[in-house]
């Protein structure tokens, strides 16, 4: 059941448009947390470059958990230089994992090259990190954006102990799809189709198809 304020906002993001007198900027001063991250998805669904200077003050300033998440989730939504901007900041001073996690995750969808590469350079040591910086990989490797260092670094995360990470590992493996680029990680992949996990060998044995073909 949606509170009016909600479906105000929906009804705004449908048209595209954030209203009079900014409607629905106003919303994020709603004492309603629901209120508020119904408005970062909007904000980030509308695709307004605007939107990144509201919803990066709510990634930093917020008190809640749960709206910096959906600031960090609307930003990937908006793929403008000063998102990104954002996003890296966050991953060098923010401290909550799932905030930085989603900053990640968002990051794959809309970050650059050398986003790429401030990312495989990071080193984290837990499952959350882990496989949000693996998933990231992945989601640049959909979008065509691959390097060695990324492959490096899947290598590196390809010797967690976590099933989650190298689930992760493996779909990012998976979506380099350059024979070049893989053929040094061979031995993680054959690794990973060793798992006990069915997604894992799955992904794993995708990745090796391109290891072992001359496509």
């Amino acid at each position: 059941v949606f509170t009016p304020e909600e479906l105000q906002i929906i009804k705004l993001q449908d048209e595209r448009t954030f209203g009079n007198n900014n409607e629905l900027i106003n919303f994020l001063d709603d004492r309603n947390d629901n209120v508020v991250i119904r408005t970062l998805w909007a904000i980030g669904n509308i695709g307004k470059e605007e939107g990144v200077r509201f919803a990066s003050e709510k990634l930093f300033s917020s008190r809640s958990e749960e709206i910096r998440v959906s600031a960090a989730y609307a930003l990937g939504l908006l793929p403008f230089e000063e998102s990104r901007k954002t996003l890296v900041e966050a991953l060098a001073t923010l401290q909550d994992e799932r905030v930085k996690a989603e900053a990640l995750n968002s990051l794959g969808y809309i970050g650059t090259a050398d986003n790429l590469e401030t990312i495989c350079a990071l080193k984290y040591d837990t499952d959350v990190m882990q496989k949000a910086q693996a998933m990231s990989i992945a989601r640049f490797g959909r979008r065509n954006i691959k390097s060695e260092s990324s492959v490096n670094k899947l290598i590196e995360l390809s010797s967690s102990k976590s099933e989650n990470t190298l689930r992760a590992a493996a779909y990012a493996f998976a979506n380099t799809r350059n024979k070049d680029l893989l053929l040094n990680a061979k031995d993680a992949i054959t690794s990973l189709i060793n798992s006990k996990n069915a997604d894992t060998r799955m992904w794993a044995f995708l990745a090796n198809g391109y290891v072992t073909t001359d496509a």
